[in-house]
């Protein structure tokens, strides 16, 4: 483990190699929706798991980025262990990046958030706690 892991700090430069690669990220995902970007739904979004972190978009009329935060969260070995998070307007909604301080429970794939009232439900693929492959199902409140 480096220095700058250890203690969460980023020199200079690699701060500012870090917003480079986000602008790009971003950038990238707009891209790759097509030449025709449908907004996402109200009460349901989608994030890309990867080994660089978590990437995705919601409708700002149905979370609030304090929620989106919580529940992306859950992903986390260490539940809530959520960082790096930056989000933007992008194509009718709010793109958003974060990685997870320790790591996360999941390999790749996508995750899946559907709300109901006051309670988000979490399906996690490749879920490997415990050797575990299968989807896994969470809700929690939000």
């Amino acid at each position: 483990m480096t220095h700058a892991a250890a203690t969460d700090h980023l020199s200079p430069r690699r701060a500012a190699l870090r917003g480079a690669l986000l602008t790009a990220l971003f950038a990238l995902g707009a891209c790759s929706a097509g030449s025709v970007a449908t907004p996402p739904a109200s009460n349901a979004f989608f994030a890309q798991l990867s080994q660089s972190g978590l990437t995705g978009r919601y409708d700002p009329t149905g979370f609030e980025a304090h929620q989106v935060r919580k529940i992306l969260g859950q992903v986390c070995a260490n539940r809530g262990n959520l960082i790096n998070y930056v989000e933007q307007p992008a194509d009718g909604g709010m793109a958003f990046s974060a990685r997870c301080k320790g790591g996360s429970d999941v390999r790749f794939g996508t995750i899946s958030v559907y709300r109901f009232g006051d309670n988000a439900r979490i399906t996690v693929p490749g879920y490997v706690e415990k050797w575990r492959e299968a989807e896994v199902v969470r809700t929690i409140s939000i």
